[in-house]
C-alpha cells in the first residue's frame, strides 16, 4: 500500500505523529501541529514503537518492520496487525513549501516474502529517496 498525505492539509496530524514517531530531525513540524490544540499532545508520542525494527538512509527516509500480531508504523496507514509481518519505507519529501510523507507498507504471505525487499528497493528508486 503506497500513501502520501500533504503536511499542508488534514493529513498533517498523521504526518506530524510519523514525524514523531521516527524522524526527530523534523520534530519542529510535529510541535507545530500539537501546539495547534486540535487533537491532544497524547496522540503524538515521541519516539519509536517499542517493537519496531528501524534502518535510517539519512535524516528522512527510515525503512521499517513492524512484527506480527502488533502495532507500530506498519499498522499507522490502515493494516491491521496480524501474524504476518509488515515491511515498509518511510520518507520526508518537500515540495516548494509543504512538507509530505510518502510510505509504503507490505505484508507478504512467508511464500512470497522474499519479494519485499524488491518491492521497497523500486519504490525508492520511483520516490527518488536518498
Amino acid at each position: 500500500m503506497v500513501t502520501q498525505l500533504s503536511g499542508e492539509t488534514s493529513g498533517r496530524f498523521q504526518v506530524a505523529r510519523v514525524i514523531a514517531r521516527v524522524f526527530p530531525t523534523q520534530k519542529a513540524f510535529a510541535d507545530g501541529v500539537i501546539k495547534e490544540g486540535i487533537e491532544p499532545a497524547s496522540d503524538f508520542p515521541f519516539g519509536p514503537y517499542p517493537t519496531d525494527t528501524l534502518k535510517y538512509h539519512g535524516d528522512v527516509t527510515v525503512e521499517f518492520q513492524t512484527p506480527a500480531n502488533t502495532k507500530g508504523l506498519g499498522t499507522e496507514f490502515g493494516l491491521q496487525p496480524n501474524d504476518q509481518p509488515i515491511s515498509g519505507v518511510a520518507a520526508i519529501k518537500w515540495d516548494g513549501e509543504d512538507i509530505y510523507l510518502v510510505c509504503l507498507t507490505v505484508r507478504l504471505m512467508p511464500d512470497t516474502r522474499d519479494l519485499t525487499t524488491q518491492i521497497m528497493q523500486q519504490f525508492e528508486r520511483d520516490q527518488e529517496l536518498p
